[in-house]
């Protein structure tokens, strides 16, 4: 069965406790893909004192790890699924207030 949307993944590199390489993160991408996920959602963590992201880093790291997973693809035999980016909130004063400023990454 195909159709399925992950709202939860930690597939973009470097950034948090999810994939190390982007090597990683496209293989999570096809695992998740052969399940029968056809949309993807990143969702690094934003976490102040533990992950020190923001949106302008995360956007990069997002960026990067996709043309490096797109560079490593090939289209006529990996099929990955469509992929975008949201981040995973602690909720605390920081992110409360980069959410209400616009500097949050919903």
């Amino acid at each position: 069965m195909r159709g399925f949307i992950d709202l939860h993944s930690h597939w973009v590199a470097a950034v948090d406790d999810g994939a190390k390489t982007a090597e990683e993160g496209a293989a999570l991408l096809r695992a998740l893909y052969a399940a029968g996920f056809d949309k993807v959602i990143a969702t690094p963590h934003m976490r102040p004192g533990m992950f020190e992201n923001d949106r302008p880093t995360l956007e990069q790291a997002f960026a990067r790890t996709a043309q490096a997973i797109g560079a490593s693809t090939d289209a006529a035999t990996d099929k990955l699924p469509q992929v975008g980016l949201a981040s995973e909130h602690f909720f605390d004063d920081v992110v409360f207030e980069r959410l209400v400023s616009g500097a949050g990454l919903p």
